[in-house]
C-alpha cells in the first residue's frame, strides 16, 4: 500500500512508520489511541538468558580468587622461593586476576496472543490494533521483534513486518471462547521456541482464566457500559493501570474494523438520473466476458450490458434487472443473459430471481455477510439441467454452498442451509456454467480444487508456499498468481505446475490480475487512479490503456481478461487486456432500458 499521510503531528511522530498506512483521517483516529495507551507501558522486562556468563577484559587485581587465576609472577614464587609461596599463600597475601563478567542480554523477542473470539469483537478489536502497533514499536525500541497469534489457534505465530500482517490479524476472527486448553498449548508452544525468554503478553477478556501461565503483561479490553468508550486495564508485575478510552465516529470504527485503512473513495458526484450507477460498487462480469451489470445507486436494480466485440460495434441497448426493495444485495453473478443475486433483510436470505430462500437468515458463525457494505461478496453461480449451486465467500473468508433441485422452471427446491466447503478460502472463479475453483490457504500452503455443479471438490493440489495473508488471482489460460511476499509474487499454470515464474512487483502497485495475452506472454495487470498496466515476468510493462478520468471501480474476468472500470464522470469501461483492445465505452445512467 502506497503512504497517504503526508504529515503528521510531531507528538504522533513515534509512530510514523506505521500510521503511514492509514488514510490521514484513519492515521489521526488511531493516533490518539497511541497517544492514550503509551503511558500504562513501562520497560521492557526480557529475562536473562541464564547459564554461565562470559567473561569479558579485566576488571580488577584482587587477594582472593581461584588459583587458574593467580597472577603469574606469584607462580614464580612457588618455583624460586617455595617457602615464601606458602607463607604469603598461609597469610592471604597472593594476588589474582578479576575478569569482567559479561552480563547476558535479555532475550528480546515480544510474543502477543490476541483473544480473536466472540467477547472481543467490535470495539475491543480497535483496541488490537492500537496493541499491535504500540508492541510492535515496543520490540523495535528493545532491538527485537514481535510475533503474534490468536489464542484459538495454538502455536500459529506471525510476524509484524508490514500493514498486510495487521489486517491478517483483524481476518482472525473466531466464534469459539478460549478457554484453558487454548493456553495450556500456548505456554508448551512458547516454552519450546526461541521466544521463550522474552515478553508475553495476553491480550483479550478479563473472564480468561490464567492461572499456572507464565504471561508478562495481560491486557484487559472491554467496552464500557455507555458504549461511549473501551476500558483497558494492564496487569504487570501484579500492578494494574487503567485507562478509558473513547471511541472514534462510527463511520472510522467500521472502516478500521474492516481492515480498508487506505484513502476513501471520493463522494459519488450528485445526478438528476433516475438510473444512476453506483460508482463504488465494481462492475460484474459473465464469466465468459460477453456481458457486464453495474448496480444502479438509488434503485434495487442492475442494468446489463453487452459487451460488442469490437468498439466499432454497437451494442444492444442495455436491460434492468429489478428486485425487491427492503433488501441489501450481498453478491451477484452472471450466467449467460441472467443475473442472479443474493439479497437479504433481517429475517431472510434469498437468491433473486428464483425461490431459493432460507429463513431465518443464518446466524453470522454461518454467512459473516454484513449488508449494506460497498464491495460484493466474492460469489459464482453454477447452472446444471437439475441443480443450482451457488457459492460465496463470506467477510471471514469461509466458502459457504447453497444448492437447489430444479423441478422445472417455476419449481426450485433449495436446502434449508449453507454448507461449509472451505476456511481461508483466498480466491474463486467460475471457469463454466456448470464448474468452478477455487483457492484457499492451509499448512503455510496455497491450495487449489475444483467444485462442478454437484458433488465435492476435487482434484485437490496444492500450488506453493505462501504466507496466511497471501493474495490470490486467477487468470487466462489456467495462470493463476500467489502473493508470496510483499514485493513479490509466483505465477503458475494450476494444469502444470512446472510452468512457473517469479515476478518482482513493488508493493505500492496495485495489482488487480494475472494475464497470459495473445502474444503468450504473462504477468500482472496493475491499476492506478488512470492507468491499466501490463508488467510482464521478464521485467518489462507497458501501459494497456489510459482512462479519461478517475477509475473508481473495476473487476477482472479471469476467463478473458476483460477489465470493466467505472469513471468519476460515470463511463463504463471495457478494455480487453488480452488483445489490447477497447470494447466498450459509454456513459450509464443515461437513456432508457429494455424491462427485463
Amino acid at each position: 500500500m502506497a503512504s497517504v499521510v503526508t504529515s503528521l503531528p510531531d507528538a504522533l511522530t513515534p509512530w510514523s512508520a506505521w500510521l503511514k498506512w492509514f488514510a490521514p483521517d484513519l492515521a489521526a483516529d488511531v493516533g490518539s489511541l497511541l497517544q492514550r495507551l503509551q503511558p500504562l507501558f513501562g520497560p521492557f522486562r526480557g529475562q536473562d538468558q541464564g547459564g554461565e556468563p562470559d567473561w569479558q577484559g579485566l576488571d580488577d587485581l584482587r587477594s582472593r580468587g581461584p588459583y587458574e587465576r593467580l597472577l603469574a609472577t606469584e607462580w614464580l614464587l612457588a618455583d624460586e622461593v617455595p617457602d615464601e609461596f606458602l607463607r604469603r599463600a598461609v597469610s592471604g597475601e597472593h594476588i589474582f586476576l578479576s575478569p569482567r563478567p559479561s552480563r547476558r542480554r535479555a532475550q528480546r523477542t515480544l510474543v502477543a496472543l490476541f483473544d480473536a473470539g466472540p467477547l472481543q469483537l467490535g470495539a475491543p478489536r480497535l483496541g488490537h490494533i492500537a496493541l499491535w502497533i504500540l508492541l510492535a514499536r515496543r520490540a523495535v525500541q528493545a532491538g527485537g521483534e514481535m510475533r503474534w497469534g490468536v489464542l484459538q489457534t495454538p502455536g500459529e505465530l506471525m510476524g509484524a513486518a508490514d500493514v498486510q500482517y495487521l489486517r491478517a490479524l483483524l481476518a482472525k476472527r473466531s466464534f469459539t471462547t478460549p478457554d484453558a486448553t487454548h493456553l495450556e498449548k500456548w505456554r508448551a508452544s512458547i516454552d519450546e521456541s526461541d521466544s521463550a525468554n522474552g515478553e508475553r503478553w495476553l491480550i483479550g477478556s478479563p473472564h480468561l482464566d490464567v492461572s499456572g501461565t507464565a504471561f508478562t503483561h495481560r491486557v484487559h479490553l472491554r467496552k464500557a457500559l455507555d458504549g461511549k468508550a473501551l476500558d483497558v486495564s494492564l496487569l504487570e508485575r501484579g500492578a494494574e493501570r487503567r485507562i478509558s478510552l473513547p471511541l472514534p465516529k462510527q463511520e472510522a470504527t467500521l472502516l478500521l474494523l474492516r481492515g480498508s485503512f487506505g484513502a476513501p473513495l471520493a463522494p459519488q458526484p450528485s445526478t438528476g438520473e433516475p438510473n444512476a450507477v453506483a460508482l463504488q460498487r465494481p462492475p460484474i462480469i459473465s464469466y465468459d466476458g460477453t456481458r457486464i451489470a453495474v448496480a444502479l445507486r438509488d434503485e434495487p436494480a442492475a442494468s446489463v450490458l453487452h459487451v460488442p466485440k469490437s468498439s466499432i460495434d454497437r451494442s444492444p441497448a442495455p436491460r434492468l434487472q429489478r428486485w425487491s426493495y427492503g433488501y441489501s444485495a450481498l453478491a451477484a453473478a452472471l450466467v449467460g443473459k441472467g443475473l442472479g443475486v443474493l439479497i437479504a433483510d433481517p429475517n431472510r436470505l434469498r437468491f433473486w430471481p428464483t425461490n431459493m430462500v432460507i429463513q431465518p437468515f443464518p446466524p453470522q458463525e454461518q454467512l459473516h455477510a454484513p449488508g449494506n457494505t460497498a464491495a460484493w461478496l466474492p460469489s459464482i453461480w453454477l447452472r446444471g439441467a437439475q441443480s443450482h449451486r451457488i457459492c460465496v465467500i463470506d467477510h471471514s473468508r469461509r466458502l459457504v454452498r447453497w444448492d437447489a433441485a430444479i423441478k422445472n422452471k417455476r419449481e426450485i427446491t433449495a436446502e434449508p442451509e449453507l454448507h461449509l466447503v472451505q476456511a481461508d478460502t483466498l480466491a474463486l472463479v467460475q471457469i463454466s456454467q456448470d464448474l468452478a475453483a477455487f483457492a484457499w490457504y492451509a499448512d503455510n500452503n496455497v491450495w487449489f480444487t475444483r467444485i462442478g455443479v454437484i458433488g465435492s471438490p476435487h482434484d485437490v493440489r496444492t500450488l506453493c508456499e505462501a504466507p496466511p495473508d497471501a493474495e490470490v488471482f486467477f487468470g487466462r489460460g489456467c495462470f493463476c498468481a500467489v502473493r508470496i511476499a510483499s514485493d513479490s509474487w509466483r505465477i503458475c499454470n494450476w494444469n502444470a505446475p512446472s510452468e512457473a515464474y517469479l515476478a518482482r512487483m513493488s508493493s505500492e502497485l496495485r495489482v488487480i490480475g494475472v494475464l497470459r495475452d495473445q502474444g503468450r506472454r504473462v504477468g500482472l495487470l496493475t491499476l492506478d487512479s488512470n492507468n491499466l498496466r501490463m508488467h510482464s515476468v521478464d521485467g518489462s510493462h507497458e501501459v494497456l490503456y489510459t482512462a479519461p478520468s478517475r477509475i473508481l471501480s473495476h473487476s477482472v474476468c479471469p476467463n478473458s481478461g476483460l477489465v470493466a472500470m467505472l469513471t468519476i464522470d460515470r463511463q463504463l469501461i471495457a478494455f480487453s487486456a488480452a488483445t489490447q483492445e477497447l470494447r466498450l465505452c459509454m456513459p450509464t445512467g443515461r437513456g432508457n432500458h429494455a424491462s427485463a
